[in-house]
């Protein structure tokens, strides 16, 4: 399951190096993207695309989207700072909440053994504290994005609920860090004063 998917790099690379994937789901909100990742995974029967992104709530926002790097697209304004060119533009998006769209897709993923990455620029944390129980139970392993840039902030989120997420994890890993512990993810991801600025992907593994 592919949130903030891109023109599907990530997911392309993965369903074909590895035989045990069965299928992928791909959530992408920015227009010109998805018609990307509809034309890369042509070929692929397995799949199911969405246009939209994911929240806490369904609703309908702007998302900014750098001029020089489609790859950054976020619905927080900031991450435009990060824009090589200082240029963007914006685009009127679908947002489903959380919980609605593992409803929506609960019949293909019952029973099955899930991989999530999740790359939504500053949204990551958010929305795997949304993550439900029951689909908590059967993720064998999260890779998720951390930004911590100056000046940048990312919506609010519970921190009960994504500790309570992360209990599931027996193993917490980044390239650039290593081996973390919760208690250091958990200081990490409330964007402790004392952190460093950086940008890693997390992979939380059972």
């Amino acid at each position: 399951i592919d949130i903030g998917a891109n023109v599907g790099f990530t997911s392309i690379d993965v369903f074909t190096k590895n035989s045990n994937i069965k299928q992928i789901i791909c959530v992408e909100p920015v227009k010109n993207s998805f018609l990307c990742l509809e034309k890369n995974t042509s070929n692929f029967k397995d799949k199911l695309l969405f246009n939209f992104a994911l929240g806490k709530d369904n609703s309908t926002k702007s998302i900014y989207v750098d001029n020089s790097n489609q790859g950054n697209a976020s619905l927080v304004k900031s991450m435009m700072n990060t824009s090589k060119y200082n240029s963007y533009h914006t685009e009127e998006i679908k947002v489903k909440s959380v919980n609605d769209f593992f409803l929506e897709i609960k019949d293909r993923i019952i029973n099955q053994q899930l991989i999530i990455k999740i790359d939504t620029q500053l949204y990551d944390e958010l929305i795997f504290s949304l993550l439900p129980e029951e689909i908590i139970k059967n993720t064998h392993m999260v890779c998720f994005e951390f930004t911590h840039l100056d000046k940048i902030k990312g919506p609010k989120f519970s921190s009960e609920m994504f500790s309570k997420n992360l209990d599931y994890f027996n193993y917490i890993w980044s390239e650039d860090l290593g081996k973390i512990t919760k208690e250091e993810l958990i200081k990490m991801c409330s964007k402790d004063n004392n952190i460093k600025y950086s940008e890693t992907d997390i992979y939380l593994i059972r």
